[in-house]
């Protein structure tokens, strides 16, 4: 018997057209469906962006002396039975609460400072106009693994009574916090923290203290009278 060429058109090429066509569809499908939801998550980030920048556009920070003091979107006064979770109920002083690894209770606070901080060191600038330090002497435990340095994992804020928040003054106040050193489990240091605050905002304000790592979810309110 004499054998032809079998020719492109014939049974053994047709399985694999198929083939072909198969895989061809297949990649169409995987394809338009990336490009459906790719176009989706393009059009959520610029909604999330849009919606960043116009919350970020209500706050305003304005360099007040030697701290920085921010205003705008206050901070949260929702009602809470849990002491330390909002401003309105915040842990009383000498009480002790987590914030993150260390347990942290507010010793003594002083709302007119000023005269004690201009004391302490000759490099240290008065407050800004109608502004007082308030220093406020903190004790805290480390209970984490390994060890911890209080300065570092902790961020302290000053929450006015009209909601605005001051960062740490740039003095030094006596027996800083930012001098103690980093401890083990069950081990505690103490010292002091100090803002330059509005006056008028000084009563009924409250230290916020945040574990760095959790920063929203982990910040807890005391109180400083």
């Amino acid at each position: 018997m004499k054998l032809g060429r079998q020719s492109g058109g014939g049974p053994a090429a047709a399985p694999l057209r198929r083939v072909w066509r198969t895989a061809a569809a297949a990649a169409v499908l995987l394809w338009t469906v990336f490009v459906v939801f790719a176009a989706g998550a393009c059009g959520d980030d610029g909604s999330e962006s849009t919606s960043e920048l116009s919350a970020a556009s209500t706050n305003k920070v304005i360099a007040v002396g030697s701290t920085t003091t921010t205003t705008g979107a206050p901070i949260d006064d929702g009602s809470d039975t849990t002491a330390g979770e909002t401003r309105r109920e915040p842990v009383p002083v000498g009480q002790e609460a987590g914030v993150g690894d260390w347990r942290v209770r507010v010793m003594d606070v002083s709302t007119d400072a000023t005269q004690a901080i201009l004391d302490e060191n000759m490099f240290n600038d008065p407050p800004g106009p109608d502004e007082r330090y308030v220093l406020i002497t903190l004790e805290a435990t480390y209970v984490g693994k390994d060890v911890g340095t209080f300065w570092i994992d902790i961020l302290s804020t000053f929450v006015g009574d009209e909601g605005d928040t001051f960062s740490l003054a740039s003095v030094v106040p006596p027996a800083p916090m930012t001098d103690t050193s980093e401890v083990a489990g069950g081990e505690a240091v103490s010292g002091n923290v100090v803002f330059a605050v509005a006056s008028k905002q000084i009563a009924g304000g409250t230290l916020m203290l945040q574990d760095l790592l959790s920063r929203e979810g982990g910040r807890v309110f005391f109180a400083i009278d």
